[in-house]
């Protein structure tokens, strides 16, 4: 049932007894409002319009003296919180006071805006500027390239511990396959790409990543699609991935997290403050340990993760920053369950046809320093210089198929032992902002440098023992057949120049272009059965 409920409307209005400027000698008691408001109309050149439902149960004070029409109508008002609202000259309209322009006095507040983005406070999931795509802090409207950004606001939504589990966010980026758990690698617009950055320095995942690389200190993921090679040198095409770190803040802030789950559990540790009162010296620490199981058999993975920083806030125009990561832990692979036909075979759930041994531990250590110093407000330069030392030792048991008999399992084996990396990088770059016949150009010249050497040695036995999927015997002990092992170490080395200039013309219109010198020099070196090879390119 609709009930529908008409208020009346009271429509007053004289004759022509006056002028709404005339002032009028009124002689009126106290009465109801509804009363007073039409005897008023009656006495004056005024028409006044009110909902009967506005003014009912409301009382008017009594009125005496000479007052226009207007001002009488305000006394007549004062205090019942309405007001006349003048719609033409001489008709007015009653509605409450707070509808219309009726001035009040708010409390105080204080208006604060929303933290900066890499406050550790902040929970924005809109990052504005980047650096990955140019080497400047420039808004992702004004760079011609497509980047996205996967803000710590968002890893913290999701619970994500890992860098895959954060890259599902970007489009036309998937997780490739890993070795054994020790590395990660993307296909980035169809392109395999094994290599990530680190606020702009390169690092080779494939050699000198050990386990899958932590998220704790990482305040976002920057993702730059399509060629970047003007600035950073030998890249895919399809993309890269620039993971920005944490930065020291002046503001305390100290969060500890402990998350479980059904076989595994993370803690982790975020920490930043001054360490003095002018604030010129601060630090950030961040601490993470992963312990993981599984139902299936042999799975047990860890690691133990520590990234401090210390910052150093020389003057207004320069700032050195000291930075370390150390990691350690192991890691063991799970190669899944064969098939027989196009079906999985019928194998209980936790049946693992690796062996226990098979596992890889790992210990690596990233250090350096980056510092900065601005001229003028026109001039900077930047510096930085990292260097980053790994080894691995690791056995890997894995299927090569089944045989005609589907329940014979082949296996392959294949390990390392003192497998070392060192990583030396860094570049200097020098920014600056000029404006020639009003077009504003951002130049960036700069270089950097990159060494890195590999050392192994490669245990491996084709002959492996097979295994009964339905009635498993495991080995138990690494077999290594010491004809098929070698040593082997490779090297790498290059330098780079570039220059590059962002133009910024009228109507908002944005150029950018640049050039890039490289000298690469790469060179393999491994001892196979007692031959020796050697290419170089």
């Amino acid at each position: 049932m609709i009930l529908i409920l008409l208020l009346p409307v009271a429509h007053a209005q004289t004759g022509a007894a006056g002028s709404t400027s005339t002032a009028i000698n009124w002689h009126l008691s106290a009465q109801p409002l509804n009363t007073a408001l039409r005897q008023l109309a009656e006495h004056s050149n005024t028409s006044i319009m009110f909902d009967a439902a506005t003014v009912r149960n409301i009382q008017a004070p009594s009125l005496r003296g000479q007052y226009t029409p207007q001002e009488a109508l305000k006394k007549l008002l004062s205090g019942s919180g309405l007001r006349a609202k003048e719609i033409a000259l001489g008709r007015y309209s009653i509605v409450k006071a707070t509808t219309g322009a009726m001035q009040q006095t708010l409390p105080e507040m204080t208006v604060t805006g929303a933290p900066d983005s890499d406050s550790p406070y902040s929970t924005q999931y809109k990052v504005p500027d980047t650096t990955t795509a140019t080497k400047t802090k420039t808004p992702i409207m004004e760079t011609p390239m497509s980047i996205q950004v996967v803000p710590k606001s968002v890893m913290n939504d999701q619970q994500a511990i890992t860098l895959g589990q954060s890259l599902n966010n970007v489009s036309g980026v998937f997780r490739g396959n890993a070795n054994t758990g020790l590395v990660e690698s993307f296909n980035i617009r169809g392109f395999h790409n094994w290599d990530y950055y680190r606020d702009g320095m390169r690092f080779q995942p494939a050699m000198t990543q050990t386990g899958y690389r932590e998220i704790a200190n990482l305040e976002r993921i920057e993702v730059l699609k399509g060629p970047a090679s003007i600035l950073y040198g030998r890249i895919e095409p399809g993309g890269m991935v620039n993971l920005v770190p944490k930065k020291p803040q002046a503001t305390p802030y100290y969060s500890l997290q402990q998350q479980f789950g059904s076989y595994n559990l993370r803690t982790t540790l975020d920490a930043t403050s001054s360490l003095n009162q002018d604030n010129s010296l601060l630090y950030r620490l961040n601490f993470a340990y992963n312990n993981e199981g599984s139902f299936r058999q042999f799975i047990d993975r860890n690691h133990f993760f520590v990234a401090p920083v210390l910052q150093w806030q020389i003057s207004d125009r320069t700032q050195i920053t000291l930075e370390m990561e150390y990691k350690t832990g192991k890691t063991q692979v799970d190669n899944g369950v064969p098939a027989i036909g196009n079906r999985p075979a019928k194998l209980p759930r936790e049946r693992n046809l690796g062996e226990s041994f098979a596992r890889a531990e790992y210990e690596d250590i990233l250090a350096g320093f980056n510092w900065s110093h601005a001229f003028n407000n026109q001039w900077e330069i930047k510096h930085r210089f990292y260097m980053q030392s790994s080894d691995q030792d690791g056995n890997a048991v894995s299927p090569t198929g089944l045989q005609a008999d589907n329940r014979t399992l082949n296996r392959f084996y294949g390990g390392f032992r003192n497998n070392e990396n060192d990583t030396y990088l860094t570049s200097l770059d020098l920014t600056g902002h000029i404006n020639t016949l009003g077009i504003e150009h951002t130049l960036v010249v700069g270089g950097d440098y990159y060494n890195y050497k590999n050392t192994y040695l490669y245990l491996a036995n084709y002959a492996f023992p097979s295994i009964d999927i339905f009635n498993p015997v495991h080995a138990g002990s690494p077999i290594p057949d010491p004809a098929e092992n070698f040593w082997g170490n490779s090297k790498e080395e290059w330098f780079g120049f570039y220059f590059q200039d962002q133009v910024k013309l009228s109507y908002n219109v944005h150029l950018l272009a640049g050039l890039r010198y490289d000298n690469a020099r790469a060179e393999s070196n491994p001892t196979y059965q007692g031959v020796t090879t050697f290419t170089e390119n």
